[in-house]
This record gives C-alpha cells, sequence and structure tokens, in this order.
C-alpha cells in the first residue's frame, strides 16, 4: 500500500469512527451513588401527627431540595420507611394504610410501637424498589420528578373499630447514577478527521504545483 492510500485508509477509519459515534448518541457515564434523602421530620425523632380514628395526613417528600437532579442523575433504587407509635389512650387495636401517589404502600396494616426509648421502639414499615426488578420500573420513573406525594389514614379491616396512633416517622430514601453525556467525542473525531483530510490534500496540491 503507497502512503497515500494508507493515509486515505487512516482518515476513513477516523470520520467512521466519528461517525458511529455521532449515531450512537450520548453515552451513560460511570455509575456515581449518591446517598440523598428526604425524612420528615428532619430530627428522625418524631411525632409528625397524631392521627385520631378515621383521620387523615398528607404530605409529601420533595428530594429537590435535597440535592436531586432530575437532569443529570437517573433514580435506581429506592427504599421508603413508614414509624409509627401506639398512644395506649384505649383498647382498640389500630391500623394504617398508607398511599405513595396513589400506590398502596400499607392496607389496613397493624400499628404498635411505642415512645419509650425513641425511635427504637417504634413500628416501623419500608418497601424497597430497584432498577434491577422490572416490576419496579414504573415507580421508579414517576419518582425521577423528585416530588413524591404520600397519605397516612387511620382504617380499620371490616369488623374492627378505628383507633388512634401516632405517625413519627417518614422518609425517602434513594440511590442514583451520575448520567453524563459525552463530550461531543463522535463530533471531535469527525472534525480532526475532516481537518487532517483537508490538510493532506493542501499538502498534495503544493507538492504537484511544486512538481510541475
Amino acid at each position: 500500500m503507497n502512503p497515500l492510500s494508507r493515509t486515505i485508509a487512516v482518515l476513513g477509519l477516523l470520520i467512521g469512527l466519528g461517525a458511529t459515534s455521532l449515531i450512537a448518541g450520548p453515552m451513560q457515564g460511570p455509575a456515581i451513588k449518591y446517598s440523598i434523602y428526604d425524612r420528615d421530620p428532619d430530627t428522625g425523632n418524631g411525632p409528625i401527627e397524631f392521627l385520631s380514628a378515621g383521620e387523615t395526613y398528607r404530605s409529601d417528600f420533595n428530594l429537590l431540595e435535597k440535592g436531586f437532579n432530575p437532569l443529570t442523575m437517573k433514580i435506581t433504587a429506592a427504599r421508603v420507611t413508614f414509624a409509627f407509635a401506639d398512644d395506649n389512650g384505649d383498647k382498640r387495636d389500630e391500623y394504617a394504610t398508607v398511599y405513595l401517589g396513589t400506590e398502596i404502600m400499607l392496607e389496613n396494616q397493624e400499628v404498635n410501637g411505642n415512645h419509650n426509648n425513641a425511635p427504637l421502639n417504634y413500628d416501623y414499615y419500608y418497601k424497597e424498589w430497584s432498577i434491577t426488578n422490572s416490576s419496579d420500573l414504573n415507580f421508579l420513573t414517576s419518582l425521577q420528578s423528585g416530588i413524591l406525594n404520600y397519605k397516612v389514614l387511620s382504617t380499620a379491616p371490616s369488623g374492627h373499630k378505628r383507633g388512634d396512633f401516632y405517625l413519627k416517622i417518614a422518609q425517602l430514601e434513594i440511590d442514583t447514577e451520575c448520567i453524563v453525556k459525552a463530550a461531543e467525542s463522535g463530533s471531535t473525531a469527525l472534525l480532526l478527521g475532516l481537518s487532517f483530510v483537508g490538510m493532506f490534500w493542501q499538502s498534495y496540491r503544493r507538492r504537484k504545483w511544486l512538481a510541475a
């Protein structure tokens, strides 16, 4: 292969790599784990609200205020935790129903727990989601907005009377990947290849002109 053919082949490879990168689009960078959570109350010692029989408490988790950026971070796992304590004021059993958005997390779940040695003796319930489970993807996608509404209701299964209790802690935790867009690597390779072509062509024409 003569020098001209070899040079053209190398330039063609550079341009080809650049074009391929452009077609493939942005690439995901290395995974960076973040520890982001929104907890109410911040002290983790409660109470948030005392729910009397039949009462409902509404609030939301706001990850945007805790450093989450939906444009640069992708949520890969999440965990929601609620803690309760019985007021011990009556002989009724206490039951809670918890909604995350429109999804039921707990339904007529009997709750106990007490105030002694708080928060160790609270009654804790949690649920986890992971991007590795296909059934969890819809929830994680909806959570990508950074806002999750929730509500806690004092309910009871059929045949039971509603009781009252303390909602002590509500917490949302997430793991994320940092999505890094390639710094236009395809465009850079393409422009570099075109520059080499231009330089080679100018040099070739100059040699032809001097030889004439």
